[in-house]
């Protein structure tokens, strides 16, 4: 049942075409009728420390999963540690923000060993052995393999949705594929911003500088280690900027300085970070 709903969603997408939109954009401000019946407590996003790579974990109001990123193929041990100690079995959604090893090294292991139902990849990725060998690998497991681009909704239930608003092609000795993600839960929103370089980070914030507002902001370790946008860290102004930090990239003095308006979260410092929701209400703790 999951897969046909989501086959309807791409079918969805794809008749109205992969331009991004910014007023359709799930926004705090837009009213749902039906808000009232949709339960926002209880929700986690789960952010583990690990050495080489990055994922995150958040519980939607349906009782689904979404897992974004797998973190390398070296992390796996922890990241099925972390998810069997939560009781999971079946990741409703795997989202790729970046085609980097980093990123989607523990892919083949999850889908091994746990029940997925849907890979999200950009669709910029298309001509690439590693986009290639994911939908093999998902075919053969009989996971529904979808790409998406900027304006491609993943998931939406009232208050509630995952956006793709922006997708970015570049090369870094190899070519790498980002999406950007705007995740609102109730009137909590998430903004993860994948691998985009500095230049379209500034580009963003030009575009979509009324609809980027968010509580928690997730940045790349590697993006980290580079430099950031003032113009974008202005627009998504977070409460709390999120760093998986793993042992290839650290974050910069530049950049935690030009975050200092928000409370910065660092793996490599806090440990792991769980934060949980309860409507409005934000909370989080940490453990080493």
């Amino acid at each position: 049942m999951k897969k046909t709903l989501t086959l309807l969603m791409l079918i969805l997408i794809c008749l109205s075409g992969c331009s991004f939109n910014p007023p359709e954009l799930c926004s705090i401000e837009a009213g749902i009728a039906d808000e009232e019946i949709i339960d926002f407590t209880d929700m986690q996003i789960y952010i583990p420390r690990l050495e080489n790579g990055s994922s995150v974990i958040i519980s939607l109001p349906t009782d689904e999963l979404v897992l974004i990123n797998c973190g390398s193929s070296e992390d796996f041990p922890v990241v099925y540690e972390k998810l069997r100690a939560m009781d999971i079995g079946i990741i409703d959604y795997v989202i790729l923000t970046s085609t980097e090893l980093y990123s989607r090294g523990g892919i083949e292991k999850i889908i091994q060993n746990f029940e997925v139902c849907n890979v999200y990849i950009s669709d910029d990725a298309e001509d690439t052995d590693v986009f290639k060998s994911i939908k093999i690998l998902c075919d053969k497991n009989d996971v529904m393999f979808s790409k998406v681009c900027a304006g491609s909704r993943i998931y939406d239930f009232g208050k509630a949705c995952i956006d793709v608003i922006d997708s970015e092609k570049y090369f870094f000795g190899n070519q790498v594929n980002s999406i950007s993600l705007y995740v609102l839960l109730g009137n909590v929103a998430i903004f993860f911003e994948g691998e985009c370089d500095i230049t379209n980070q500034a580009r963003m914030a030009a575009e979509m500088k009324d609809y980027l507002k968010a509580d928690i902001y997730v940045i790349s370790s590697y993006v980290a280690s580079e430099d950031k946008s003032q113009y974008l860290i202005e627009a998504v102004n977070a409460k709390y900027a999120v760093i998986p930090v793993h042992s290839k990239y650290y974050p910069s003095l530049t950049v935690t300085d030009k975050l200092s308006n928000s409370e910065i979260l660092r793996t490599d410092v806090n440990g792991d970070i769980t934060f949980s929701i309860d409507n409005d209400t934000i909370t989080y703790k940490t453990e080493n």
